[in-house]
């Protein structure tokens, strides 16, 4: 277990013998807004589990196997649902590399080793910033380092070739955004308890929703004007959908984490700061959340669709920002689906899409 602070392994031990029951979200709350798997996610995963892993992460044969259990292509093609072969392949590529890179932070060498992490980070930072900010010939070398993330390379450059650069430069800095939170995550998570608040306005960044959220621009090959993504309801849209990711993964992900000791979880702060013990009662609050999210999500987008500019805009723009919105929904719902089904949060299932979170580890 990582070291964390006593409030928090109070918590922990309160619940620790506890059940609790998550209800079929995704008809409880998001009953029209379905996401079918995509049409070329087992090619994809194939080229991914034999190939891409192999070439990229050599010697990371836990991460490799964590990668290929969690399901992790399946995951991507909710996200990206309706994309071509050709881009689904690169948005596919760049979640593995998110949960690979995210992972040696999270379970791997540097979960505990906060220099080597810190080093991790920045030489992160510098090949990405390499790969991204200047042109650069073929023939030049990239900079080395502890970074594991060769594969951003091509990645990257395939997102280049497609999106406008005030779109490019948009997505980059999400993602350096998102190199930078995890630190900030990994130290606060040993240091001591964050209010809701503060842990919301942390994890936004740090579990990556942003960057892919933005990658929805090329995954589709969308054009959509700036000013639309700039504009206050469509970045409500992206904020309510990286919230309904983060809430809905943390109530699947809790028993992996808990075990480990993990408490940057919404769940767990429900329960830790609530003036009581119940996993369930906490689980139900931590739901709530969820609703709310959804009621501001369906506000901001009637607030886009109604308004005078969107509707004199041309009528392909019209659709290329309903695309947009629409795939924003099949991040949450296809997180839902992927977190119930995937390996890695030790689930139980019970009948009418009921899941089960067992804690009574003398029951295993």
């Amino acid at each position: 277990m990582i070291p964390i602070p006593e409030e928090a392994v109070t918590a922990l031990r309160a619940v620790m013998d506890q059940t609790a029951y998550i209800p079929d979200l995704c008809t409880l709350l998001y009953p029209n807004w379905d996401v079918d798997r995509h049409e070329h996610e087992e090619q994809v995963k194939n080229e991914i589990h034999t190939k891409f892993l192999q070439k990229w992460w050599p010697h990371h044969q836990t991460l490799k196997t964590a990668a290929i259990k969690g399901e992790l292509v399946q995951e991507a093609g909710y996200f990206w649902s309706q994309t071509s072969l050709e881009r689904f392949r690169i948005v596919a590529q760049f979640m593995i590399w998110l949960f690979m890179w995210d992972d040696e932070f999270d379970c791997g060498d540097l979960q505990t080793d906060i220099e080597q992490a810190d080093i991790c980070r920045r030489d992160t930072m510098a090949f990405l910033k390499w790969c991204l900010e200047v042109p650069r010939s073929d023939f030049e070398a990239p900079p080395g380092g502890q970074h594991n993330s060769g594969c951003m390379q091509d990645i990257l450059r395939a997102m280049q070739s497609s999106l406008s650069h005030v779109s490019m430069r948009r997505f980059a800095d999400s993602l350096y955004q998102y190199v930078e939170a995890v630190g900030e995550v990994q130290k606060s998570r040993m240091a001591s308890l964050p209010t809701w608040d503060d842990y919301l306005a942390n994890r936004l960044h740090n579990i990556a929703m942003f960057p892919c959220i933005l990658a929805i621009e090329y995954a589709y090959d969308l054009k959509v004007p700036a000013w639309v993504i700039d504009s206050e309801a469509m970045q409500s849209i992206f904020r309510e959908t990286v919230i309904s990711v983060v809430v809905a993964n943390d109530i699947f992900s809790f028993k992996k984490e808990a075990l480990v000791g993990q408490i940057d979880n919404a769940l767990f702060l429900k329960v830790a700061h609530g003036g009581h013990r119940g996993f369930q009662r906490g689980l139900e609050e931590t739901i709530q959340e969820l609703v709310e999210s959804r009621d501001r999500f369906i506000a901001s987008e009637s607030e886009i669709l109604t308004s005078e500019e969107y509707l004199k805009l041309p009528e392909q723009t019209q659709e290329d920002i309903k695309t947009f919105i629409l795939s924003c929904k099949f991040m949450i719902v296809g997180n839902v689906k992927w977190s119930k089904s995937t390996k890695r949060y030790l689930l139980e299932h019970a009948p009418d899409g009921v899941t089960i979170v067992n804690l009574n580890t003398k029951k295993q």
